[in-house]
C-alpha cells in the first residue's frame, strides 16, 4: 500500500465494520508485506486516528455515531489511554539487541519518532537489582550512564516493576541535585528493561569523606576540606527537601548514594526504594493524570519489610515499622550522612560490630535500640555545635528530630556562617596569643638583662672586697649605701620590679646584703633595714644559680605565701656574682608580680579572646584569668580542657596548637634563650 495515511484510515473504518471486499483484501495484503519499522510507524498513525474517531465521537459528530456504541467508545477511550500511558513510561518499546541498542518510541500527542543509539563501553558498576554501564550516545554524542536490569532479576514481576518505578520516579523529579534521566526501554533481545541517565563519574561523598579523614589522621585535612563537605551535604538536603514536597522519601540515603562531579555538581542517586507519600504532590499528580501510571508509582511495601542499609537505617525502618516513615525517616538519614562526614564512620557501625555473628532481625533490633556513640567520642574534634545538630537529626523518636530536611540544612548553614565569623575571630586571638607571647618573653629579657646589669655595678664589688678585707675598700656601709640608692632607682623607674636582692652564699647558708622592695603595686620603694635582712638555707633555685657561668641568668616562677595574704606568683631572675678571684660569692635578684605582669600583656579593648591561660611545664595552672577572686593552685591543665593531652603533644613538637573547630589556641613561652622548659598560654574564645 503506497498511502499509509489512507491505510490507517482503512484500519479506523474496519472497527465499526465499513470495508467493502476489496478494502479489505486490500488492507491484509499491506499488513502481510510491511517490515517492522513500517508496522510501527503505520500503528502510531491508526493509533491518532482512532484517538481523533473517539474525540469526534466524544464532541457528538454525527458522522461516526452510528459506527459506535457507547461500549465500544469507552473500550477505545481506554485504549487509547493505556495508549499513552506506555508511550510516556517506557519512550517506546521497540529496540534492537544491546550490540546496537536503540530506543524507538512516541511522545504523547506527537508523531515524530524519537531514537536514541548506544554504545555499551564497559560496566561501572552493579546492585542488588542493575548493573550500570559506561555508553555513549552515538546521535548525541555524549557519554551516558546506562542502567539495566540483571538478567536474573528480569523474570521477576516485583523486580520488574520496581526497576520500573525507579526509573519513573527519576524522571519525575526534575531538580538539580537528581540524575537526570534521559529515556527508558526494553532490549529486545533480552527483554531487559533499561534507562540511560547523565554520566557523573565513580566519585562518590563516600569517597570524599574517606579522603577527608586520611588527611586528618595525616595532620593534613584544612578546615576549608570540611567546609566542602559540608556544602556538598546542603546540596543533598535541598533535593531531599525537594523530593519531599512533591510527595516523595527516599529511604536509602547514605554517603554512597550521593555522586560528586569533578565540578562541585552534587547528585542524589538511587531511588529504587522511594516511598511515594498518599497525599503527596507526585500522587495527586499521578491519580489526576493520563500520562502516569498510578498504580505503578503508589505500589506500596508490604508492612513489615525491611528497607534501607542497616548502617545508616532509622529505627523505624529497622523494625519494618513502614507505616511510621515519612519525610522525619529521610531526616535521619541526612543525619546519618552529616555523622559520617564528622567521624568517618556509620552511625550504627558500632552496633553492627556488636551483634556480628547474629541474625539479621537480632541485628536489625539492636540497630533499633542501641545508643549512637557521639561524634567527638569517635573524633575529639568534631564542633561542638555541629555534634548537637547531628544528633538532633539521629534521635530514635522521630518527633524530636528535625521537622524536615529544610530545617536540619538551616541549622547547618549557620553554623557555617558561624564559622565564617569564628574564624576571624579565631585569627584576631591568635594575633592577640602571639602579641602576648612577644610580650612576655620582652619582659622575661628585661629581667635578665636588668639583673646582669645590677650584677657589674660597682658597690656589688666593693661589697665583695668589704667582706674579704680588701685594704682598698671602702667600709661595707658605704658601699651598701651606694647600692640601695641604685636600687630604689631602678624600682622607681620599672614599675614591674617588686624587689632587687643582693645576697651573699656561704656553704649553705644564703645572707641579704642589700634589699629594697616596693610598698605598693605602684608605690615608692624601700630599703629594707639591716637589722631586717634575711640569713636562711640555702634554696635549691639560689643553689642553681651559684652553680652558673658569669652573665648566665636563671628565671623561675615561685608561689608566695604571705600569713593572713592571697597566694602570688613570683617571677624572678638571679645571676652569679664573682669575687676577684673568679669563685662564686653570691648573687642578684630581681623579683616581679607574674600575674600583674601577665594581666598587663592580656589587650583589654578589642579583645576577642573569653579566657587566658597560663600553664607551667609540669601542666599545672598559673593563671587562669578566667577565675576573678581567687588563684587556680593546685588544678591541672588536664582538668581544664578536654583536648590536653593533644594541646600538650603539639607544643612539645615545637607548634602553635590550632584547634580545628576555631576555638582553642596555644604557644609556648621560653623564660631564657637556653631553656628547655617553657611556659604554655591557652587562649580560648
Amino acid at each position: 500500500m503506497s498511502n499509509d495515511r489512507k491505510a490507517s484510515e482503512i484500519l479506523s473504518k474496519s472497527l465499526h465494520g465499513g470495508l467493502s471486499k476489496d478494502e479489505q483484501k486490500d488492507l491484509d495484503e499491506s499488513f502481510a508485506s510491511v517490515d517492522a519499522k513500517k508496522f510501527a510507524k503505520l500503528s502510531r498513525l491508526i493509533q491518532d486516528s482512532v484517538a481523533e474517531m473517539v474525540q469526534a465521537t466524544t464532541d457528538g459528530d454525527p458522522s461516526i455515531e452510528s459506527g459506535l456504541s457507547a461500549a465500544a467508545k469507552d473500550r477505545l477511550r481506554e485504549s487509547v489511554r493505556r495508549a499513552k500511558q506506555e508511550s510516556v513510561a517506557l519512550n517506546g518499546t521497540n529496540a534492537i539487541p544491546p550490540e546496537d541498542l536503540k530506543i524507538e518510541g512516541t511522545m504523547a500527542g506527537d508523531t515524530r519518532d524519537t531514537r536514541a543509539r548506544f554504545t555499551m563501553l564497559r560496566r561501572i558498576g552493579q546492585g542488588g537489582l542493575g548493573s550500570v554501564w559506561l555508553a555513549r550516545d552515538e546521535e548525541l554524542k555524549r557519554t551516558v550512564a546506562l542502567k539495566e536490569m540483571l538478567f536474573e532479576k528480569a523474570d521477576s514481576p516485583n523486580h520488574l516493576q520496581r526497576f520500573q518505578r525507579e526509573a519513573m520516579i527519576t524522571g519525575l523529579l526534575e531538580h538539580p541535585n537528581v540524575v537526570p534521566l534521559y529515556c527508558f526501554g526494553f532490549d529486545e533481545g533480552s527483554g531487559k528493561p533499561f534507562y540511560a541517565m547523565r554520566f557523573l563519574g565513580k566519585r562518590t561523598l563516600c569517597d570524599a569523606i574517606g579522603e577527608y579523614h586520611a588527611k586528618r589522621k595525616a595532620e593534613q585535612a584544612e578546615s576549608i576540606d570540611l567546609h566542602r563537605l559540608l556544602t556538598a551535604f546542603l546540596d543533598v538536603c535541598q533535593a531531599i527537601a525537594y523530593a519531599h514536597s512533591r510527595g516523595v522519601v527516599h529511604r536509602d540515603l547514605k554517603p554512597e548514594n550521593v555522586a560528586l562531579d569533578s565540578f562541585g555538581q552534587v547528585i542524589v542517586l538511587d531511588w529504587g526504594i522511594a516511598k511515594i507519600m498518599s497525599d503527596g504532590e507526585l500522587a495527586v499528580q499521578a491519580s489526576l493524570s493520563d500520562d502516569v501510571d498510578t498504580d505503578l508509582i503508589l505500589t506500596k511495601t508490604l508492612q513489615g519489610e525491611v528497607v534501607g542499609t542497616p548502617l545508616y537505617m532509622a529505627p523505624e525502618q529497622a523494625l519494618g515499622e513502614l507505616d511510621k516513615i515519612d519525610e522525619r525517616t529521610d531526616v535521619f538519614g541526612l543525619g546519618a550522612i552529616l555523622y559520617a562526614i564528622l567521624t568517618g564512620k556509620a552511625p550504627h557501625e558500632k552496633s553492627a560490630a556488636r551483634s556480628d555473628g547474629t541474625s539479621l532481625v537480632a541485628q536489625l533490633q539492636t540497630i533499633a535500640q542501641a545508643e549512637i556513640p557521639l561524634p567527638r567520642e569517635t573524633d575529639m574534634h568534631a564542633p561542638h555545635e555541629l555534634e548537637a545538630v547531628c544528633m538532633r537529626a539521629l534521635n530514635h523518636h522521630r518527633y524530636t528530630r528535625h521537622a524536615s530536611a529544610k530545617d536540619l540544612a538551616d541549622d547547618v548553614e549557620r553554623w557555617m556562617a558561624g564559622q565564617n565569623n569564628k574564624r576571624r575571630s579565631y585569627e584576631a586571638m591568635k594575633l592577640e596569643a602571639n602579641g602576648l607571647r612577644v610580650n612576655l618573653e620582652s619582659c622575661v629579657r628585661d629581667f635578665a638583662n636588668n639583673t646582669r646589669f645590677v650584677a657589674t655595678l660597682p658597690p656589688i664589688m666593693g661589697l665583695i672586697d668589704a667582706a674579704n678585707e680588701v685594704e682598698s675598700s671602702e667600709g661595707a656601709d658605704v658601699w651598701r649605701e651606694r647600692l640601695t640608692t641604685i636600687f630604689r632607682g631602678l624600682l622607681r623607674s620599672n614599675q614591674d620590679f617588686q624587689s632587687v636582692t643582693y645576697k651573699r652564699v656561704v656553704d649553705d647558708m644564703s645572707m641579704e646584703l642589700v634589699r629594697v622592695e616596693r610598698l605598693a603595686a605602684e608605690g615608692d620603694a624601700r630599703a629594707v633595714p639591716k637589722s631586717r635582712l634575711a640569713e636562711t638555707s640555702l634554696s635549691e633555685f639560689d643553689s642553681l644559680v651559684i652553680g652558673n657561668k658569669p652573665d648566665d641568668v636563671r628565671v623561675a616562677i615561685e608561689r608566695e605565701q604571705v600569713e593572713h595574704e592571697v597566694p602570688t606568683l613570683q617571677f624572678k631572675a638571679s645571676v652569679p656574682v664573682f669575687d676577684r678571684d673568679e669563685e662564686p660569692f653570691g648573687l642578684v635578684s630581681i623579683e616581679g608580680d607574674f600575674q600583674r605582669l601577665v594581666e598587663k600583656q592580656i589587650p583589654q579593648r578589642g579583645r576577642t579572646s573569653s579566657r587566658v591561660v597560663v600553664v607551667s611545664d609540669d601542666g599545672e595552672v598559673l593563671i587562669d584569668d578566667g577565675k576573678v577572686n581567687s588563684p587556680p593552685f593546685g588544678t591541672k591543665a588536664s582538668d581544664s580542657f578536654w583536648a590536653w593531652d593533644d594541646i600538650q603533644q603539639t607544643l612539645d613538637r615545637g607548634e602553635d596548637y590550632n584547634d580545628p573547630s576555631n576555638e582553642t589556641f596555644a604557644s609556648r613561652v621560653f623564660l631564657s634563650s637556653r631553656a628547655q622548659r617553657a611556659l604554655k598560654i591557652v587562649l580560648t574564645i
